[in-house]
């Protein structure tokens, strides 16, 4: 069940999407870029990457909501499927 956006925002308003963080941890949920490129990787979210038409570079941008669902399956006791150095 997902939990009610005002019951930890206190009524404000959040982006639905926030940018990969470019070096160091997420400030949104104290992440780094390898752990969601590892959620992904699992198929717990799905990362969006958006570019300007000709360019090269874009962003990589983390669905707020899809985050929030995986770490709530991860903490209620589901487990990521890929760990280092096994199955």
């Amino acid at each position: 069940m997902p939990i009610p956006i005002d019951s930890y925002t206190n009524g404000q308003t959040h982006a639905e999407f926030v940018p990969l963080p470019a070096k160091g941890l997420c400030p949104t949920f104290g992440l780094s870029r390898g752990y969601y490129y590892a959620l992904e990787k699992d198929g717990l979210i799905k990362l969006t990457r958006i570019r300007m038409h000709g360019k090269v570079r874009g962003r990589t941008l983390v669905n707020v909501a899809e985050v929030r669902a995986a770490l709530l399956k991860i903490a209620s006791g589901g487990q990521r499927k890929n760990k280092k150095g096994g199955k």
